[in-house]
């Protein structure tokens, strides 16, 4: 969550993102536009969550049918796991340092540095417990080094977090004697977690959630975490939650971004390389109501699509033992 953070101050993200205006004045397709974007009369009845909804993992679409027509449920991999994992650590770190500037009188003898390290290792901890038993759980199991890498590549993660909020905190301290250090947090990390929307007109399941609202100033740009490779349709699914929040707010959400986390032996901190901020285009947002259609279909008239012809794509595919 850091690097959004620091990729703001180097670059101001929103003010490089609004030189791109005829992106921006040619959308359309806003949640708020229903009847353009609404699920068309012969499909509705189906909801679907986003992860379903508005990512093509499976190139055509036979993980649907699978799940929603078969009745299949995803197994856990490996990859899902570490995403799974790195997703909470990495939410729950800021908002436990949130929780624990907002303390009466903690600045007179803050730590933060020192609490951020150590409530890390904590989250770890916690989300790990059950690593082994996990793995069992997998068709596709890491071996033991992977699973050590794993858990370095983590304390990485907290590392990089832990030290850029408590050098930014300990900036505004030292540059202002009167200071709400609640506030200024709120104000220096202005991310919202995990907001629930409700889109239902769209096909969108009840109560979906972005993974954050990033809020500088009076922008907005909507967020999703992800790990290993970077995908294209990653941002398909950003546009699915902003025309959410467009059907429920009445407020246009043009830019989004994808906060790709992934790991190098020869760093000692995240590597953020593909992370990208976007505007959030007619192009994504025509690409997610054509797939929502498909998908819909599929379900709807329990439509089998064939196989991937490139087996070699399926190989990390939760559904491959049932397809």
């Amino acid at each position: 969550m850091s690097y959004v953070i620091l990729k703001d101050i180097k670059e101001n993200l929103c003010r490089k993102l609004q030189r791109r205006r005829r992106d921006v004045e040619s959308i359309s397709a806003r949640g708020w536009n229903i009847d353009e974007v609404k699920i068309p009369s012969e499909l509705s009845g189906i909801l679907l969550p986003v992860n379903l909804l508005a990512y093509r993992y499976c190139s055509t679409n036979r993980d649907v049918f699978l799940n929603r027509v078969r009745g299949i449920r995803q197994s856990p991999t490996w990859s899902s796991y570490q995403g799974r994992v790195i997703h909470e650590v990495l939410l729950k770190i800021m908002k436990s340092v949130r929780n624990y500037v907002s303390r009466p009188n903690v600045i007179r003898k803050m730590d933060l540095l020192k609490y951020a390290r150590t409530r890390g290792r904590k989250l770890i901890n916690k989300a790990t417990q059950n690593i082994d038993q996990e793995i069992e759980t997998f068709n596709t199991k890491p071996n033991t080094a992977q699973k050590e890498q794993f858990l370095k590549n983590l304390l990485k993660l907290v590392r990089m977090e832990s030290e850029v909020m408590s050098t930014l905190v300990d900036y505004a301290i030292a540059t202002n004697i009167d200071i709400n250090l609640d506030s200024e947090f709120s104000r220096m990390f202005p991310f919202k977690q995990e907001i629930s929307l409700n889109a239902t007109p769209l096909g969108l399941a009840p109560s979906i959630k972005p993974d954050f609202v990033y809020t500088p100033g009076e922008h907005m740009i909507i967020g999703e975490i992800k790990t290993g490779e970077a995908k294209e349709f990653h941002k398909i699914g950003v546009a699915a939650y902003a025309m959410a929040y467009e059907y429920e707010e009445e407020i246009p959400v043009n830019f989004g971004i994808i906060l790709n986390v992934c790991f190098s032996r020869n760093r000692n901190v995240p590597i953020y390389r593909d992370s990208e901020a976007f505007v959030i285009s007619e192009k994504y947002r025509k690409a997610f109501l054509e797939l929502r259609d498909e998908k819909l279909n599929i379900i709807k008239n329990k439509i089998e699509p064939k196989k991937p012809t490139d087996q070699s794509l399926c190989n990390s595919c939760p559904y491959v033992n049932n397809c």
